[in-house]
């Protein structure tokens, strides 16, 4: 089928670029004659109370191109596993919620600078420079605008304001591996306007050794620019514009058979390629009351899969060729009212989100004597309303309620030719509403030290498989969760160590599981009930000047307590839930001394199932991995080498069961890095 109308907003991004340019040349030439003002601040984020688990990360503990992984695995019971396409195929989680590997809606919600992402496989791994990452544990619809199931990945890009900022790096390393990345933030209006430019570039070999073509097929090649322009026209007002593109011409997926003998030497007839292309824009306006900040976010975002071709019989016989080609565009609007007064008895934040999410695309499944195609068009319509508020106390009590109300609605449109077999078509539309209620206490018993309990509903709605034909089986329903935690925040020595621990239990409803219905066809089945629970320990130590360690743990049982095979009646009581590994540990120390420092960390992942039988062939046993970086940094010059997976230990990220394959980790890799900040 046609992919153009969600196509069509590129050319649309590069005149909002070309504007760009003329506008900032132009109020920089009038800027000399506007009178220089106090610059106001405003950040777009949250200083929210203890009543909800947050990791809070600076953007010099991400490095690396894939900053979202990074960041999720320094956070305990949080979980990436990638499929080595991008984010295409990705299962995000936490506390054993996530989304399935291709239907199902997302569970964890990224947010970049006030845009909200629409789907998991449609996000973008290149961010640019980051200030700070907070991700948020738990169902979060009453305080973010989009719906959030497991939780929230806030990321806050680089701010341009009234210093001028700007950096260049270069990166080489194995594999042929190579980067540059540069940014230049400076006003271009006294006071009253700042842009800023970043962009990056980077290539590397593939991992794969194809020993039947002789070649590495899944090399990457990508590219990244944004755009930003921050307006503050007076003291009370606040006006941003961003717009950034992303393009990927990437090799095949890094998908191979699970019992090779050596997961990196393949022998495929056909290399495949995965190439991906997507842009963002965004426009904020924020102005203070004297009730609070109101602020509209009006975003824009296009992806698209264009195409995605692989071998799908993994072996060197020509039997199944497969090709994807899928896009996905959102239009999302969000007002917020929040309070900006810390210290008085309330804080609030109040809000009004809408969004409509636009998919379609076609499969071609073929091997001799047989073809399938498939082609479709899915459109989802998302309101709610939402709030959070605090009530503080006298005595060191707070308590926090908030609500989530949503509609959303669905229709799908489907048609499937397959070899020997009629043409078959269905249309078909769901709606549902939802309600998130959320209540919590917490008590500061000093200063720095406080316990908290928090209660709250979450959902993630149900949908469409575009892979399935018969109509009763295309569709699933809602999963939701009840999600209770007691925890623990505090802080001593003059904050020099910092520990925050939790307990949690978290009992699903209808929790969906993707599988292979009547071959070839995959869609997702509601289990009646999951059972999870857990806990999870944060330390942040800084014993002496220099010297910082940061160690998170966490461990998970979440498992089915009603679920029937839909098709053999198996009883899958007690099994393990796929994507949630029993136990998950990062330990990091950097030690920096007259500009020279070293940074060592373990990233470490207990037994993990990919499927909900069990099966030992979709087992991943306990693995841990080790990273190093050494480097002088010294004024505005910076020099370092590293060293990821120096131990090259060889496990699997991700399992598809259906299919026998898996993605292999990265083997060890080692490079250097030279930045220049100007």
């Amino acid at each position: 089928m046609s992919m153009s109308p969600l196509r069509s907003h590129r050319s649309a991004t590069a005149s909002a670029l070309c504007a760009f340019i003329f506008v900032s040349a132009g109020l920089r030439a009038y800027g000399q004659q506007l009178e220089t003002e106090t610059e106001p601040v405003f950040v777009y984020g949250r200083e929210w109370a203890e009543t909800v688990a947050q990791t809070e990360l600076s953007g010099e503990e991400l490095t690396g191109p894939d900053k979202i992984a990074r960041a999720l695995e320094r956070v305990p019971n949080a979980t990436l596993n990638a499929a080595g396409a991008n984010s295409f195929e990705d299962v995000y989680s936490i506390r054993g919620l996530g989304n399935t590997p291709n239907f199902s809606k997302q569970a964890i919600t990224l947010y970049v600078d006030g845009v909200p992402s629409s789907s998991t496989y449609a996000n973008f791994s290149d961010l640019g420079e980051l200030e700070q990452v907070t991700i948020f544990r738990g169902p979060q619809g009453d305080f973010f605008g989009k719906n959030s199931e497991a939780g929230v990945v806030e990321m806050r890009t680089t701010v341009p304001g009234a210093t001028p900022l700007g950096s260049a790096s270069a990166t080489a390393g194995s594999y042929d591996f190579s980067g540059v990345q540069m940014l230049a933030a400076d006003p271009v209006a006294a006071d009253k306007a700042f842009a800023k430019f970043e962009a990056g570039y980077l290539r590397r070999d593939g991992f794969l050794e194809n020993t039947l073509l002789g070649t590495r097929p899944d090399f990457q090649e990508h590219l990244f620019a944004r755009i930003s322009l921050r307006l503050a026209p007076a003291k009370d007002w606040e006006i941003n514009f961003s717009a950034e593109i992303h393009e990927a011409r990437d090799g095949v997926q890094r998908f191979v058979p699970l019992f090779a003998p050596d997961p990196f030497r393949v022998a495929f007839d056909f290399d495949g390629r995965t190439n991906i292309q997507g842009n963002v824009e965004a426009l904020s306006v924020s102005h203070t009351l004297d009730i609070g900040r109101l602020t509209f976010i009006t975003s824009h975002r296009d992806w698209n899969l264009d195409p995605y071709e692989a071998d799908f019989d993994y072996s060197r016989a020509p039997i199944v060729r497969g090709k994807f080609e899928l896009g996905q565009e959102q239009f999302a609007q969000e007002i917020r009212l929040e309070s900006t007064e810390r210290e008085g008895p309330w804080w609030y934040r109040l809000g009004v989100f809408a969004d409509r999410v636009l998919s379609d695309g076609s499969e071609v499944f073929a091997f001799p004597g047989f073809k399938k195609e498939i082609a479709f068009e899915d459109a989802e319509s998302e309101f709610a309303i939402f709030g959070r508020a605090t009530w503080r106390l006298s005595h060191g009590f707070e308590v926090t309620g908030g609500m989530r109300l949503a509609y959303d609605a669905e229709s799908i449109a489907r048609t499937r030719r397959v070899s020997f077999s009629p043409e078959a078509s269905f249309d078909s539309r769901r709606s549902e509403w939802n309600l998130q209620p959320r209540i919590a206490f917490a008590y500061h018993l000093s200063r720095d030290v406080t316990a908290y309990f928090n209660s709250t509903y979450g959902y993630k709605t149900g949908g469409f498989s575009f892979l399935e034909t018969d109509p009763r089986l295309a569709s699933f329903k809602r999963e939701r969760v009840w999600s209770n935690e007691l925890g623990l925040r505090g802080a001593c020595l003059d904050r020099r160590v910092e520990v925050r621990c939790a307990a949690f239990v978290n009992r699903v409803e209808d929790y969906q599981v993707e599988r292979p219905a009547v071959g070839p066809d995959i869609t997702v089945f509601n289990a009646p009930r999951v059972l999870s629970w857990g806990g999870e320990m944060e330390i942040s130590v800084k014993p002496v000047p220099g010297l910082r360690a940061r160690a998170a743990l966490g461990y998970i049982r979440s498992e089915f307590r009603e679920y029937d095979d839909p098709f053999t009646g198996v009883s899958y009581r007690g099994k393990r839930t796929p994507f949630s590994p029993e136990l998950t540990a990062t330990l990091e120390t950097r030690y920096s001394f007259r500009g020279a420092f070293a940074q060592v960390e373990l990233i470490a992942s207990g037994e993990t199932f990919y499927d909900e039988a069990n099966t030992e062939a979709m087992r991943e046993g306990p693995h841990a991995q080790f990273n190093a970086r050494v480097g002088y940094e010294r004024g505005r010059f910076a020099v370092s080498a590293f060293c990821d997976n120096a131990g090259d230990a060889r496990y699997f990220t991700q399992k598809i069961a259906y299919a026998g394959v898996g993605t292999p980790a990265a083997p060890r890799t080692f490079g250097a890095m030279l930045t220049l900040k100007l």
